[in-house]
């Protein structure tokens, strides 16, 4: 890309030389900081949307993900500080750098500083420096438990200043660059949730009526399920695996908890993402304890379900070289499998058996769903050797479309990248946009 004619040292480390017409100043000199007050509102039911890090997404802002806001009377009441559209907020702590452009009047917690532009600032030339100052920001905040950065130590920071008109054709462009980049994301991020629905039509597919689209069809009986190949047997779910859960006085409490390496993990159902098995963030069981319930040791090839909590119905099957480990008591373990048990793993992962926690799942607050509905359940399935034969289809099927995730995955990585370096050399003057011609 094309560069300015003359540059001169910018005097700031991080940002390095700078267009010779270009100026440095503070940010201070150039804009009204305002914070929030301390004292959160004791109601958040009003009108007046009631912000946090999690409402911000994209360059704009101006509603509450959760629908929280604050009555007009709170906030005369509290004198709390409504930011006016234009406002540019950024993050002082936490998620350092986090910005975006009020778009509606609003209030936010103690998370923001709020920044309103003078006549020498341009409104998104301000949203893009501070995009762009993120890792600077982050090294020269403060803090014993979180980072943080005050109103007087951001109204110092330095920024290089254009004439106001390239502040706007700058703006303009990135408006432009990012929009397309970010389109871009979207579609590949797109493209992995339509991969994923494809594994579970695969799957779907696969262990509910086989590979062979020309054998003959029986009506099974299970009413979300249809019809299924008509050699394939039917039978309840405890004639062909033994479930195991810990239950009664081999319950534990926080005292038989130790640190990692002092015992086994105890699995939780936060140790299952995407029906596979995730140990990197474990709670550890007492060796004593875990050895008091042989029966509930975790094995290769074991298939664990959640059967209480907001992800019941959760399943992972265990994969070789995994250490020593045991459930907590909202897990149950299959054992002694008679089927192909990357079959009855792919079958529980199926929409089809994964109904039944829609039809049998009890409970208000807490959903749960007991052993013996579990042990009832219906399930049908063809000979070993075909079970064989869809385990590994299904195993390839995955391995493809896992690659291919992985690989756009990547792709999605680069182009964020791209835009934040892109967004750091436009603003900081390294290329020159001017004369670019938007298409």
């Amino acid at each position: 890309m094309k560069k300015y004619n003359n540059y001169k040292d910018s005097g700031i480390e991080w940002i390095g030389e700078i267009p010779e017409d270009w100026k440095i100043s503070r940010i201070g000199y150039n804009s009204i900081l305002t914070v929030p007050q301390r004292d959160k509102p004791k109601e958040l039911t009003g009108e007046v949307p009631w912000l946090r890090i999690e409402d911000f997404e994209g360059k704009y802002v101006s509603t509450s993900k959760s629908g929280q806001g604050v009555s007009l009377e709170t906030i005369s009441e509290m004198n709390l500080k409504v930011y006016p559209i234009g406002t540019v907020l950024t993050a002082c702590s936490c998620t350092m750098g986090k910005t975006a452009i009020v778009e509606k009047p609003l209030i936010t917690n103690q998370t923001f500083i709020g920044i309103t532009p003078n006549e020498k600032l341009h409104t998104d030339f301000l949203y893009y420096f501070l995009l762009s100052s993120t890792q600077y920001l982050n090294s020269i905040s403060t803090g014993a438990i979180q980072s943080y950065l005050s109103r007087d130590e951001f109204s110092k920071i330095r920024i290089p200043l254009p004439d106001k008109f390239i502040q706007i054709e700058i703006a303009n462009y990135l408006d432009h660059k990012t929009t397309q980049i970010d389109n871009l994301i979207a579609k590949k991020e797109q493209f992995i949730t339509l991969l994923q629905e494809e594994r579970t039509a695969v799957i779907n597919q696969a262990v509910t009526k086989g590979l062979d689209p020309t054998v003959k069809m029986k009506d099974s009986g299970i009413e979300w399920l249809g019809e299924i190949p008509e050699h394939w047997e039917e039978a309840r779910i405890k004639n062909v695996v033994k479930i195991i859960g810990r239950i009664g006085f081999r319950g534990y409490t926080t005292e038989d908890l130790v640190q990692k390496g002092e015992g086994a993990i105890s699995l939780s159902p936060s140790n299952i993402k995407n029906h596979i098995l995730n140990i990197e963030d474990c709670t550890y069981l007492s060796w004593e304890k875990y050895h008091e319930s042989p029966e509930i040791k975790i094995f290769e090839n074991d298939i664990i379900l959640v059967k209480t909590g907001s992800t019941i119905g959760k399943v992972a099957i265990i994969p070789s070289h995994t250490p020593e480990m045991t459930l907590n008591p909202q897990l149950v373990v299959f054992k002694d499998i008679k089927l192909n048990q990357l079959f009855l793993y792919y079958m529980m992962v199926s929409n089809y058996f994964q109904g039944y926690f829609s039809v049998y799942t009890a409970g208000g607050s807490t959903p749960a769903i007991s052993q013996e509905k579990i042990n009832n359940f219906k399930i049908t399935f063809p000979k070993i050797e075909e079970q064989i034969n869809i385990s590994n289809f299904i195993s390839k099927k995955e391995i493809e479309i896992k690659n291919i995730i992985s690989k756009t995955q990547q792709e999605i990585e680069l182009l964020k990248e791209y835009k934040t370096a892109l967004i750091s050399e436009v603003v900081t003057g390294k290329v020159d946009v001017r004369d670019v011609v938007l298409n």
